[in-house]
């Protein structure tokens, strides 16, 4: 079978385990619209999914043979650098979005292989020894070698790399870290009020439409936008409030990779609004799951760019039939 097609299965149970454990979560406290909008998130994604193999199907495999090697070993640098970082205190999205810049600026070639190795080496320090992220980047920097023609132009796909990558070692060495309903507690309906929710969720679609904008308009370099988008929000917040500065900053650069989306599969440019403010929503309510575990942020971004896919898709359509 073509490795474009595998990848494209693995992107896709990949983020389906995520909405699946999300449901798990959110049922269990009765959350009845959440539930009813993961059960929307989970239709899109199977839907866009059928679209892209259908395409794969149709078209020759492409097998990759453009720098592997050199994008895996940079991906695993990038993973183990941002490890280093955060062990020296900095903060997990601040490491990433630093590696991210340092990346796009000088290694132009290997940029998103690094920048995908950074959201591995935001695995919390107090879960993953050196030994667990180095495995994890390896198992990552395999799927982003053979797996670079898989859903072109949708954002989030480099975090869920990283986040399949840190999935069966986490599994495998870790399962008591499973606590997908927090000890009990409903931690994202009690300890938050609608207000903040809102103001999060607004926060992550001008996140996503930043990102957009600066790449498409004055940067031109998609990394480098969303690591200056994350490094602003990581910063200002921090100065302007304290409590809760590191879910909203988290919120954001979750947002900017659904940012990361291309025109051609995210049309008019509004719509990266709508697609930053799912990832918020996805963020926000899979806070109390996969605590600090690197690429959870990207699987969210990845959602949400297949749903508002999917969205503007249908819309456009409607307006040709009309």
């Amino acid at each position: 079978m073509c490795p474009r097609t595998v990848s494209t299965v693995i992107y896709t149970m990949t983020s389906l385990f995520l909405i699946t454990v999300m449901f798990a979560s959110h049922i269990y406290f009765s959350h009845i619209v959440v539930v009813f909008i993961l059960l929307l998130l989970t239709l899109t994604t199977l839907i866009q999914t059928s679209l892209f193999i259908h395409l794969d199907l149709k078209s020759d495999c492409v097998k990759t043979t453009d720098r592997i090697f050199e994008d895996f070993y940079m991906l695993v640098a990038g993973a183990l650098l941002t490890f280093i970082l955060v062990k020296f205190g900095l903060s997990a999205v601040l490491a990433s979005a630093l590696v991210g810049v340092a990346g796009s600026l000088f290694l132009k070639k290997s940029a998103l292989a690094i920048f995908t190795g950074s959201f591995v080496g935001m695995t919390s320090i107090h879960i993953f020894t050196d030994l667990d992220l180095l495995v994890a980047a390896i198992i990552a920097g395999l799927l982003f070698s053979f797996g670079k023609e898989a859903f072109p132009g949708i954002g989030g796909k480099l975090g869920t790399t990283a986040f399949f990558g840190a999935l069966p070692v986490l599994m495998v060495r870790y399962p008591s870290t499973f606590d997908f309903i927090n000890n009990g507690i409903d931690v994202t309906h009690l300890d938050y009020s609608t207000g903040f929710t809102v103001l999060l969720i607004t926060l992550s679609a001008v996140g996503a439409y930043l990102t957009y904008y600066l790449s498409d308009r004055w940067l031109k370099n998609i990394v480098l936008s969303s690591s200056l988008v994350a490094i602003f929000a990581e910063l200002t917040l921090h100065f302007l409030m304290v409590q809760n500065a590191g879910l909203l900053s988290g919120a954001i650069y979750c947002a900017t990779f659904a940012g990361m989306s291309t025109k051609k599969r995210l049309h008019p440019d509004s719509v990266f609004l709508l697609a930053g403010a799912l990832s918020g929503f996805i963020f926000f309510n899979s806070s109390p799951i996969f605590v600090g575990i690197g690429g959870k942020m990207g699987t969210s971004g990845f959602i949400a760019s297949m749903a508002a896919k999917m969205i503007t898709d249908y819309s456009n359509k409607m307006k040709n039939v009309i």
